[in-house]
């Protein structure tokens, strides 16, 4: 039941639908609770996806409180996958409260998890996401740092079939410094 909820709750969010994929993801992650540690793994996805989704629909103390739970979760049983994808998925409640500081402490949480995992994808989402957010807050020279990392670990580990979102967050960044021609 916890892991039917869980899967309905994502679909949900998938299609865009928040605001009825929260009481399906809560149930899931009772019933999950419920279970001990034959549920954690329903239990922390579900409260990975209900801390990036409850800031969605303005439930920013909710938000808040799962993602301290789920944090301190993974952080007992050492799952670092998760606990990545906790501190990730906080950047929207951070983005929501207007919180600089731990938005950019999450984010470079999951590029060192990222580095110690060995996954790469990992630490290229943290360097396209820093980039984003500091680009968001007018802090254009970070924000290209991070975004040429993010080129660097594409061209790495992808090559030739590296999707170009990391060159379009450049040239977004660099058009707006006004260097059209690097752009």
């Amino acid at each position: 039941a916890a892991r039917l909820a869980l899967a309905r709750g994502r679909s949900h969010h998938r299609f865009s639908r928040d605001a009825e994929a929260v009481p399906l993801l809560l149930r899931a992650t009772e019933l999950a609770a419920e279970l001990g540690p034959a549920g954690y793994e329903t239990l922390v996805v579900g409260q990975v996806l209900l801390g990036y989704i409850l800031p969605t629909v303005g439930r920013l103390d909710d938000a808040r409180t799962v993602l301290e739970q789920v944090i301190a979760t993974c952080g007992r049983a050492g799952d670092r996958w998760h606990l990545a994808a906790a501190h990730n998925n906080r950047v929207m409640l951070w983005t929501a409260l207007g919180q600089r500081d731990p938005l950019i402490a999450d984010l470079d949480q999951v590029r060192v998890i990222g580095r110690e995992l060995g996954y790469a994808r990992m630490e290229w989402f943290a360097h396209f996401n820093l980039a984003e957010a500091l680009f968001w807050l007018g802090e254009d020279a970070a924000a290209l740092d991070h975004a040429e990392a993010a080129i660097t670990l594409d061209d790495r580990d992808l090559g030739e079939h590296a999707r170009p979102r990391s060159r379009l967050l450049r040239a977004r960044i660099l058009a707006w410094r006004g260097d059209v021609a690097a752009a």
